[in-house]
């Protein structure tokens, strides 16, 4: 069984179950006790902990979500390294890797690939924007929810683009078969490789297969470096040209033929979102290591003395190497005609010449030929015959090809016509007029537009301008007007969910963070506000909360008070009980005594005030304890000391800065004394009041800060 399965992590999350298992580390489901929310702790494994590589890398991770908040992107909500446990508390987000979805689902239609495409990009973008490179986009580390909505997850090898560290385990990190070719050579890497991510991913959703494959890891990383892939339309002709253009670009090898930016891919998405028709045409250089090695080749034949041969004549031209005899000679190769001396000198006799009459022999006899004269003599004839039949068929075609061409005239040119533009004018008033009669019109879709009215012409094809044939076939996209959208009930909701229904709409959305009572992150009002019916595109102005705002007040004076009425009254002006302190007094136990800050003192809500309470009377002698903190906790942290069940002393303190905690009790005899760190038990001491010594008798702060200690000692 899982070792931290029905445990708590830093004394807060309470782990429920495994959900998932990384190369370097697991990632369980669990509840944040303090407000019931659930969460996502991802655990660095055991057998990493003592690793710099994964630990670097596991920082990194934490460090880079941390300065992201965009919607499609996984949220860290804590973290915490110590030398026994690396963990990341992220959003929890219940649904399925794009790739599973893509093993059920593949190939997609081109308008999902690019709602997915869309959200990585957007995603990109922010995080361009900050600095930091993901460097493994895959379909594997994309969340899909239910919902449609994607989140990027697993930063873990994300390097700030800034950054010019590099160690040899940066080299070719990254999953093979989506890594750019530079990343695969182990060169310098920026924003561009996971653009080139994006084409592969696109690549996959619209064919349904990825761009290169093989048999091992090498194998592909070398098809990334030095192939092209098939063409996407070759393997799935319903993706539309410009779509293939956008693929085919992010998939360039070289990084500065790809897109450089993730907003200049999503302009050219936009661009053809708004006419699938449109073609880029982009116009890639040469391959430069492809020119460099012919020019190689070039200078080297010309030193030579020769002329440089193209590949194909070079493989044809080369000289076979001759046959030798045993002797080592060489053997000159058979020759395939007789020496002249050897041919036959007979004179040849030819058709017309006195030979071929029949000669009559001494007895008058008419003498026969030879049966070969006779043969050719029969062949020519039929040759002759043959020769007349194919004359006068030739001659009845001339006729007959010449009459048709002067009856019906087909070679006549008929003019082009010029396509005019279409784009503004109402389809049915098109389809019309007489003018345009000479032109066949379909609708290949509709769209809304606010740019045109209903029923009006958006885009053509082909083009305004061009040359075409009479009655050529002008495919038209037709507008359905404005998109009018009712403005869905928003607050309550979380922030991003609320950005991903106003997208649905078509909606653009503002944010504006504005103090409220309400939980911040969630949404609390919206400008429309709800059920408004408005035009898609519109920006809706989303007021997020911030939490309440912070106050000055005044302190008020607590003296003389019981514990739980100063709380009430701390509690009223938006102020918190700190650090509780029993000290001896005739008052009775649990009246304040004294407070810091001091009465009338300004403060901002939510800050806390001491209190000296009375311990009671029976009790005369007084014990210190001193009990080290450790050194690099930066954050405040909630010391407790407890006694019998009951809470003697409480303070939240810094460990940085503080060093120790001192809390003082008033006793008589022996107590067992446990402190308690964030809820966590920390140390236990044995306290004698009557010596005012005490000794340190369990110890766990190991196991929370990684520093151990053996104090004891006597009250000073």
């Amino acid at each position: 069984m899982d070792n931290y399965i029905g445990k708590k992590i830093e004394g807060r999350y309470l782990v429920n179950e495994l959900i998932g298992v990384g190369g370097m580390a697991n990632v369980y489901k669990a509840t944040d006790v303090t407000d019931g929310k659930t969460v996502a702790v991802k655990v660095l494994r055991e057998e990493f902990c003592d690793n710099e590589e994964f630990l670097r890398r596991f920082k990194n991770e934490s460090k880079a979500i941390a300065m992201l908040s965009h919607p499609n992107i996984i949220k860290v909500y804590d973290v915490c390294f110590s030398h026994k446990i690396q963990v990341i508390v992220m959003e929890y987000v219940d649904g399925i890797t794009l790739k599973e979805y893509l093993e059920e689902q593949s190939p997609l239609s081109w308008k999902e690939t690019l709602h997915f495409t869309t959200q990585v990009l957007r995603a990109l973008s922010h995080a361009h924007s900050k600095g930091i490179v993901h460097r493994d986009i895959k379909p594997q580390n994309v969340m899909l929810l239910p919902n449609a909505q994607i989140k990027i997850t697993d930063f873990g090898i994300a390097r700030f683009a800034r950054s010019e560290a590099r160690t040899l385990t940066d080299r070719a990190i990254g999953s093979v078969h989506y890594i750019s070719p530079e990343q695969a050579q182990g060169e310098h890497t920026d924003q561009r490789a996971d653009l080139y991510s994006v084409g592969v991913m696109l690549y996959e959703m619209l064919t349904g297969q990825l761009p290169f494959d093989a048999d091992s890891p090498v194998s592909v990383a070398l098809k990334q470096i030095e192939m092209e892939p098939p063409m996407p339309r070759s393997i799935n002709p319903e993706i539309p040209e410009g779509l293939e253009e956008i693929t085919m670009r992010a998939l360039q090898k070289d990084p500065e033929q790809r897109y450089q930016s993730a907003d200049e891919m999503l302009a050219d998405i936009e661009e053809f979102k708004a006419d699938p028709s449109v073609r880029f045409e982009y116009d890639y250089l040469t391959d430069p290591a492809a020119e460099k090695a012919r020019c190689r080749r070039a200078i080297l034949s010309l030193k030579k003395g020769k002329a440089p041969m193209k590949p194909d004549e070079a493989k044809r031209d080369t000289p076979r190497r001759a046959p030798r005899r045993r002797d080592g000679e060489e053997r000159p190769r058979a020759r395939h005609t007789a020496p002249a001396e050897e041919e036959d000198q007979r004179p040849v006799r030819r058709y017309g010449e006195e030979e071929r009459r029949p000669r009559r022999d001494r007895g008058g006899e008419p003498r026969r030929l030879p049966k070969e004269d006779y043969q050719e003599e029969r062949s020519g004839s039929v040759l002759m015959a043959l020769a007349g039949i194919t004359a006068a068929f030739v001659v009845i075609s001339i006729v007959f090809i010449g009459a048709m061409l002067y009856l019906n005239n087909p070679l006549e040119k008929v003019p082009d016509v010029q396509v005019p533009d279409f784009k503004g004018l109402k389809y049915d008033a098109v389809t019309k007029a007489e003018e345009y009669s000479s032109f066949t019109f379909e609708v290949e879709d509709n769209q809304y537009n606010d740019l045109y009215e209903r029923g009006a012409i958006i885009s053509q094809k082909p083009k305004e301008g061009t040359k075409v044939k009479p009655n050529s076939v002008v495919r038209v996209v037709v507008s359905n007007g404005t998109k009018v959208v009712k403005m869905p009930n928003l607050i309550g909701l979380e922030e991003t969910e609320a950005y991903y229904q106003l997208a649905e709409l078509d909606l653009e959305y503002q944010k504006v963070e504005i103090f409220s009572d309400q939980t911040p992150g969630t949404v609390v009002g919206t400008e429309p506000g709800y059920d408004s019916e408005i035009p898609a595109s519109t920006v809706v102005k989303v007021q997020i909360s911030m939490g309440p705002e912070n106050k000055i007040v005044e302190v008020p004076d607590l003296k003389g008070k019981s514990i739980d009425a100063a709380r009430a009254a701390l509690e009223e002006l938006g102020l918190e009980v700190g650090g509780i302190s029993y000290v001896p007094s005739d008052e009775k136990r649990d009246v304040v005594l004294s407070q810091d800050p001091a009465p009338t003192s300004q403060m901002s809500t939510g800050g806390f005030v001491n209190l000296n309470v009375s311990a009671g009377e029976g009790q005369s002698n007084l014990i210190t304890l001193h009990i080290p903190l450790p050194k690099d906790v930066e954050e405040i942290v909630k010391m407790q000391a407890m006694f019998d069940g009951k809470i003697l002393s409480e303070e939240r303190v810094q460990p940085s800065t503080a060093r120790f905690w001192k809390p003082t009790f008033q006793g008589t005899g022996t107590a067992k004394i446990f402190i308690l760190y964030n809820d966590f038990l920390y140390q236990t001491y044995e306290v004698s009041f009557g010596t005012g010594a005490y000794t340190l008798v369990e110890d766990n702060s190991a196991n929370v800060t990684g520093q151990s200690s053996s104090a004891q000692g006597t009250t000073p």
